[in-house]
């Protein structure tokens, strides 16, 4: 009465030579097979011809005498030919000598779950696509801009314009470089921001420095939101830009310390979890120092005033160390929330 009460299961009992010995209504209503015409005959009936072709039927029920059961989720067939996506267990069934006497299989039609699944597959395919699409492209306008922007500059002969048209074009492209870094990744939520440093921390020292100015990169293998990277890059940009216009007169050699470190948090639950707590950036440089003057806090250049902006955005802080040479310090909380 059990067996039969059964619908949305198929209850199928095997003998030793896997044919069917019995099966409930269930395995009626999903196979399409009356009971005439399938008692005695192998189950292998029910598999796929490419399945049958590979074995499967063999390899699971030597699965289940061997291991006492055997798992699959796998495509079936019924008598019309009609294909079904099945999620079974057979199970040895046991004398009490312990000597294998048949063999339970127990089978649920889960089609529609089958067929969403590979729908929602299709659909965040199709958007990953459209990601790496818009990143492409926002990347080759961007670059775009670069290209006006060195046009335009070739017709200016003011070295103080000169000066902004480049500045704004280091910061164009700090931003084009990040969507060169997603374009290029699976993952288009993150950034591994240690390699896209190396990259753009090259890009200025070839820029700027000419082989004067020396530097050490040390980054941390750091994951961060597209949130978090760009606003991050173009501190950095801003940074470096300064200590290699400003922190070294008359091409004067020198070295800058660039630095991307982990400071966990104590307090925290997770305390072993690296973005339970802060991120740290700290370039720190040998050069002639920050002018008594300037005050970060209050900044007179479109530079400072931006690297404002940009910790704003971060939630984090800037803390700047005078003396031989200048070092900046930039704390940021890793997690989003």
């Amino acid at each position: 009465m059990l067996a039969e009460s059964v619908r949305d299961y198929a209850l199928i009992l095997l003998d030793t030579d896997n044919r069917v010995v019995d099966w409930n209504v269930g395995a009626k209503r999903i196979l399409g097979y009356n009971e005439d015409e399938i008692i005695g005959k192998p189950a292998n009936i029910f598999f796929t011809e490419e399945d049958r072709r590979k074995g499967e039927p063999e390899r699971e029920i030597t699965t289940a005498r061997n291991k006492g059961r055997a798992e699959d989720d796998r495509w079936h067939v019924r008598k019309d030919g009609s294909r079904f996506m099945a999620s079974g267990v057979m199970t040895a069934i046991r004398a009490e000598t312990g000597q294998i006497i048949g063999f339970a299989k127990v089978m649920r039609d889960v089609t529609e779950r089958e067929l969403a699944r590979e729908r929602l597959e299709e659909s965040l395919k199709e958007k990953h696509t459209l990601l790496l699409e818009t990143h492409h492209r926002v990347k080759n306008n961007l670059e775009m801009i670069v290209s006006l922007l060195r046009l335009q500059s070739a017709h200016i002969e003011d070295p103080a314009v000169l000066g902004v048209f480049e500045e704004t074009q280091n910061r164009v492209r700090a931003v084009a470089r990040i969507h060169e870094t997603l374009y290029s990744t699976a993952d288009l939520a993150t950034i591994h921001f240690a390699t896209y440093l190396q990259e753009l921390v090259k890009d200025l020292f070839t820029g700027y420095a000419d082989g004067t100015v020396t530097y050490k990169l040390d980054p941390a293998d750091m994951a961060l939101a597209i949130e978090q990277a760009v606003p991050l890059s173009l501190i950095v940009n801003e940074l470096l830009t300064n200590a290699l216009t400003h922190a070294f007169p008359d091409r004067r050699k020198g070295h800058v310390d660039i630095g991307l470190y982990y400071e966990s948090d104590p307090a925290a639950a997770s305390a072993d979890t690296l973005d339970a707590g802060n991120g740290i950036l700290v370039i720190a440089d040998n050069g002639a120092g920050l002018p008594a003057g300037v005050d970060i806090k209050t900044p007179h250049s479109m530079g400072f005033h931006l690297v404002n902006v940009l910790i704003r955005q971060l939630r984090g802080n800037i803390a700047v160390e005078r003396g031989r040479g200048t070092k900046w310090t930039v704390t940021f909380p890793l997690e989003l929330g």
